[in-house]
């Protein structure tokens, strides 16, 4: 018992992981309130995971804001562009539903949109949060990794997928629980998945392999 809730015991460790995961989530959930900022406050948290992950002693409280304001502009502008491509989807859903005969390709080509959307996110934020680029430059990227590392999307959407359905689809409780900590759970899932991705793309950029192709800028 001394050994579980001692001070450098794995229980405290995880405990004082939760509490910081608790904390970004507040954060998360206050930088969306205005709705468009929405992108900078996912890329803010990105940017507190990845470097949890990395072991790097930060005071994530303030390390989230400064990341916020760094990221404002790309943040908007990925709010904007991944908002049209939902109400897009969603028109798409309408017409299904309008026209006669419900034809199916209405459906197909939802589907096809929103995983392509999907494949982008998953990369593009914590892209954002960690290197310097242009909007473009990154998305590019993200599509190149999310096809690269198909096998890693996969895992991530199978992932996020479970991780919906148990706060949300089970009971009050879990509904609660993923309200403090839900959407950085899903944050933090995705930022242990793609870290070694990032880092295996750093050290071919700097053997001089693919570096061109992913053109990845310097760490933020």
């Amino acid at each position: 018992m001394k050994n579980l809730f001692g001070i450098n015991s794995k229980f405290i460790e995880f405990m004082n992981t939760l509490a910081d995961v608790a904390v970004i989530n507040f954060c998360f959930l206050i930088g969306c309130i205005p709705i468009v900022t929405a992108g900078a406050s996912v890329i803010a948290a990105f940017n507190v995971a990845l470097k949890i992950y990395d072991a790097r002693d930060t005071h994530i409280f303030k390390q989230f804001w400064k990341a916020y304001a760094c990221n404002l502009k790309h943040g908007i502008l990925l709010t904007l562009g991944f908002g049209v491509i939902i109400y897009g989807i969603w028109l798409d859903l309408q017409l299904f539903e309008a026209v006669e005969g419900n034809p199916i390709y209405f459906i197909i080509v939802g589907l096809v949109v929103f995983f392509v959307m999907l494949l982008h996110m998953m990369y593009i934020f914590p892209l954002e949060a960690r290197y310097e680029g242009t909007l473009i430059q990154n998305l590019r990227n993200a599509r190149k990794i999310g096809v690269r590392f198909f096998t890693k999307t996969l895992l991530i959407l199978v992932l996020w997928t479970v991780e919906i359905l148990l706060f949300y689809g089970v009971n009050d409780v879990l509904f609660v629980i993923g309200c403090v900590i839900g959407p950085m759970t899903l944050i933090m899932t995705d930022a242990g998945i793609v870290l070694p991705v990032f880092k295996e793309l750093e050290r071919e950029q700097r053997a001089g392999e693919d570096g061109e192709e992913f053109s990845m800028s310097p760490e933020n």
